[in-house]
Order: C-alpha cells, then structure tokens, then sequence
C-alpha cells in the first residue's frame, strides 16, 4: 500500500499506532525482521502470494459483538470484542489464498433485544471468530447485567511448517453500570469500544473488532437500542 493508505491501530492506552510500509507495526518476538510491503484485505476473496514472498506476518481480528438493548429503566451489559490473532504465516510464492473478513454484529433492537455475535475472519487454514453480543434488559431491571464473554479463537492446522502463532488474545464487554447507564463495549486491540448509552442508545465501535456499547434508560417504556461492533480485518505485512 502506499504511504497514504494508512491503518490506525490503537495500543493498550488507546493511543493510535499509525502502520506504513516504512513503519511496520512491531511484534513482541520478532527480532531484526523486516516487511516492507503491506496489504489490507475487506470484503472476501482470493489473495495471490506476491513473487519471491516465503513468509507472511498477519494480523486477523474478528468482528465485535453488538450491544444490547434495553425495555427501559434498566442498564444493559455489552458486546464482547472481536478476538484476534497475530502470526507468521509460511507460503509460497503465487500461492492463491480465500480469505473472508467478519462483520460486526449488530446492535439489539430498542427493548429486550441482544446483540449479535461478530462473525469469524478466515485466511487460509486459520480462523478467528468474533465476539458475542450483549443480553437485552427488561424494563425494570436496575441491576447491572453480567458481561458477554468473547468466543475461543480457532486455529486450523497452525504449525511449524505452516505457521507460528504469536500471540491469540480476544476481551470481554464490560458489565453495565448502575440504572441507565450501559456498559462499555470490549476492548480490541485494533479498535475503540462503543460507550454505554446514558438513558439512551450505546455508541457504536470503531476501528476493527471492538465491541458495540449497551443501552441505557432510566424512563419506563422507554426502550433504546444497542451500539453496533466493528468489522473485522486482515492486515499482512510481507
């Protein structure tokens, strides 16, 4: 890609990582390599192995789980993050790879009404799955809800000759606050949660794989929905 197509990765602060070809994003464990070229994939598809590429570093995140909706006066848990996993990845050159990249789940409908689940991003053999959706709250239930708790990720066939996982790591949506106010969508690493709603709709996430924020009301009859979670990626450096 060119120096103009950028990817903003956010670190554990939450402070943008911006990723160039000349400003590869770094990996714990690897030393001394360097990728100069990178790609970022959408949609599904094929990708071809450029000439002369024998291995790949990959970044794949699943899409974020949806935020769940609220009947009113209640606060509602949230959606949880997509997972994600970084890895090197051994190929051949004009190797031709199917690839899919996860949507994120949408946001439960104004009511009781919870999230949906993010879908899985595949490359090849490998197989990340998004994170769940948040329970709905019934009117009346002031009581912060339970978190959703993100699905184990699925890596298919990853070994030393075809691969080497070097780091899987997925988060949880955070519990709803106290009455009216929703909860946090989760973390990604690749991405901004949604907010809980206060006495309304959670926020929607950004980036790639984080969760959609809960919804929140204070007002009986009131419903407000859930905030969407961010679609997955797949970067490559090569």
């Amino acid at each position: 890609m060119s120096e103009d197509n950028v990817i903003n990765f956010l670190d554990a602060a939450g402070i943008p990582v911006p990723v160039t070809p000349s400003n590869p994003l770094p990996v714990t464990g690897i030393v001394g390599s360097s990728f100069a070229n990178s790609a970022i994939l959408a949609g599904a598809g094929n990708w071809t192995v450029p000439s002369s590429v024998t291995q790949l570093l990959m970044f794949i995140v699943g899409g974020g789980g949806g935020g769940g909706g609220v009947a009113g006066a209640a606060a509602t848990a949230v959606g949880g993050s997509g997972n994600w996993a970084n890895l090197l990845y051994s190929v051949t050159p004009g190797q031709i790879i199917a690839y899919s990249v996860g949507g994120g789940g949408n946001g439960g409908a104004a009511g009781n009404n919870a999230g949906s689940q993010g879908t899985s991003t595949t490359f090849g053999v490998v197989s990340v799955n998004g994170g769940l959706g948040g329970p709905g709250s019934a009117a009346g239930n002031a009581a912060a809800n339970s978190s959703a708790t993100q699905t184990a990720n699925v890596l298919g066939n990853i070994n030393p000759n075809t691969g080497v996982v070097i780091q899987i790591a997925g988060t949880n949506g955070g519990a709803a606050g106290s009455a009216g106010v929703g909860g946090l969508g989760g973390y990604s690493k690749y991405g901004a949660a949604g907010a809980g709603g206060v006495s309304g709709a959670g926020s929607n996430a950004t980036g790639y794989g984080a969760g959609g924020g809960g919804a929140g009301q204070v007002a009986l009859g009131v419903a407000a929905a859930g905030g969407n979670g961010a679609p997955g990626t797949i970067v490559i450096l090569y």
